[in-house]
Parts: structure tokens; sequence; C-alpha cells
């Protein structure tokens, strides 16, 4: 599971391999991305880069936030994986594109079941609240 506010077409295009053999392996792809329009941030996530996530084969999931007008987006920068590990952080997982080091970027690591599993329940809450997901919906993360 991977929440970022933005997806960028340099990053994804790096990622896209590594993506597709998780994929071929059953591995289960959820991404969720999508900040509001604001004088802030006008940068948009970049639809070639959407699009070839979409096209790819297997079990990935897309969900843009801002879809419903109750909804205002999402700044979160959130990685899960399956229960093992959760880190939270400021570090745009899908659009930054971290070549040098002059931004100052910081993330949390959360491991241990209990945890992780906590962050991703108030996630899938969060979805089926804003009609996303149906209640008896549920996504299974990595592997």
């Amino acid at each position: 599971m991977i929440i970022s506010p933005w997806v960028k077409l340099g990053v994804v295009s790096r990622l896209i391999s590594d993506f597709g053999n998780a994929l071929r392996h059953g591995v289960e792809i959820w991404i969720g991305y999508g900040i509001p329009d604001s004088s802030k941030h006008d940068d948009k996530s970049d639809p070639v880069a959407i699009k070839k996530l979409r096209q790819l084969k297997g079990c990935i999931d897309l969900i843009e936030f801002r879809k419903s007008p109750r909804e205002q987006g999402t700044h979160e920068k959130i990685l899960i994986q399956d229960e093992d590990l959760c880190v939270i952080g400021s570090y745009n997982w899908l659009s930054y594109e971290a070549r040098d080091n002059t931004r100052r970027e910081m993330s949390i690591l959360i491991k241990g079941k209990a945890h992780v599993e906590g962050f991703q329940s108030q996630i899938m809450r969060q979805l089926r609240e804003d009609g996303h997901l149906n209640d008896g919906e549920n996504i299974a993360v990595g592997s």
C-alpha cells in the first residue's frame, strides 16, 4: 500500500519493472493518490504515469482521492508492506526523485503486526467513509 499526493512519470518509470515483477508473483499493490488544487499545490499527478500503472497486469488498485465532494485529497506519505512494516513521513513515494540530498525528508519506520494493522485499519476505515470501498471489500497488502 502506497499513499502519496502525486504520481510522477520520472519515479514510476523507475519502479514499473519492480511493480510488474511483484504482480507476476501474486503481490497485490494498492496506490492512493491525489491532492486538492491550490496555489500551494498547483503541481498535478502525471496522466502518463497513471496510465502506465493502470496498464500493469495483475492485482493493482489505483484510487484517486478527490473523487467525491466530501474529499479534500491527501497530503499523506505512507508505505505499508503486509503486516510487517509501515513507513510514515514526509517523503513523496511516487513523485520525488531523490537524486540529491537537498531536501530534508524524514520518516518513521513502524514494525510489528499490532501497530501496522492499526494504521492499515485506520486507512481502510477512511476509505469506506469516503466511499472508495464497500463494507465487504478488503484490500490485501503486499506479500
